[in-house]
């Protein structure tokens, strides 16, 4: 089966397609790469609330953040995993 982008889009997720356009999921109508808050989650053990504090917060809601990461879960071959992986010296862990 072919997917189209209207298969994976949501409320707050799109993926745009087109000339210049690299078809990777953003936050609808804002731009912020879905994979950015993925890696996030991921690599650093961030909480959504933390990446919102961690400079969203006024741009994007706590709403649209848990969107993107649902979306990572749910799609997650659409998401490139490592374009916004920490080095190693940067992971850090909770106490």
């Amino acid at each position: 089966m072919v997917r189209t982008t209207k298969d994976y889009e949501n409320e707050f997720i799109e993926i745009p397609t087109g000339p210049g356009k690299h078809g990777e999921p953003i936050i609808k109508g804002k731009g912020p790469k879905v994979c950015l808050f993925a890696s996030d989650a991921r690599y650093r053990g961030l909480t959504p609330e933390e990446i919102l504090n961690n400079g969203w917060k006024g741009y994007l809601t706590l709403e649209e953040i848990n969107a993107a990461l649902d979306f990572a879960e749910k799609y997650p071959w659409l998401i490139d995993w490592d374009r916004y992986k920490p080095e190693p010296e940067e992971v850090w862990h909770r106490d």
